[in-house]
């Protein structure tokens, strides 16, 4: 459903910009079809049966593995994680080497087992730790979870998209990606930041 694979419509308008300006990786294939073990593995470099992590909920990153957090934090870089979702709870390890990891969520949705949170409200998070912390070096990881089941995209996005919920759910993460990337580009930081966007599965 992204512009910059080859879906007809025009419905993420942010990340096609900013891929039109960078590398764009046609075949990547996740060593888990799971958040949380997905995670682990992307933010470990290693696959499931390495780190540990084989599901959700039930399975804890151990100490011994070293993030790309951990490496960035040792190498002088200020670490902050938003997170969209339960299943990347600070309880399941993927916190170590962050500074600040807020999993706190204000306005909780549920689907199943799984809370989650608006990506306005991760946007909102991760832009207000940029005013106050982007005079130094640092390392982000925001993570949006809005095109997950159930499909229910906040509006305008469920009114346009009413035939197809889970083009509103993209096209409404595209939106906070968009409202990062902008304020990256009001604090003269844009140019000079390397800048991954990715998806753990699907």
């Amino acid at each position: 459903h992204l512009g910059c694979y080859g879906y007809p419509r025009e419905i993420t308008p942010n990340i096609d910009a900013m891929a039109e300006q960078a590398v764009v990786f046609e075949n990547v294939i996740t060593p888990a079809p799971l958040t949380l073990p997905a995670h682990c593995s992307l933010f470990t470099g290693t696959i499931p049966p390495y780190h540990g992590v084989r599901d959700n909920m039930d399975y804890k990153l151990g100490q011994a593995n070293v993030t790309l957090a951990e490496i960035m934090q040792q190498a002088g870089y200020r670490t902050a994680a938003f997170v969209g979702a339960f299943v990347l709870n600070h309880k399941f390890g993927l916190d170590q080497g962050f500074d600040f990891y807020d999993d706190t969520f204000r306005q909780e949705h549920k689907y199943l087992e799984i809370s989650e949170r608006r990506g306005g409200e991760v946007a909102k998070l991760t832009n207000d730790w940029l005013q106050k912390n982007a005079d130094q070096p640092f390392f982000l990881f925001v993570h949006f979870f809005d095109p997950h089941a159930d499909y229910r995209p906040p509006e305008p996005y469920a009114s346009q998209f009413e035939n197809n919920q889970y083009a509103g759910e993209v096209a409404y993460a595209d939106a906070c990606v968009g409202r990062v990337l902008e304020t990256l580009k009001q604090l003269g930081i844009y140019d000079s930041c390397l800048i991954v966007i990715f998806g753990d599965h699907g």
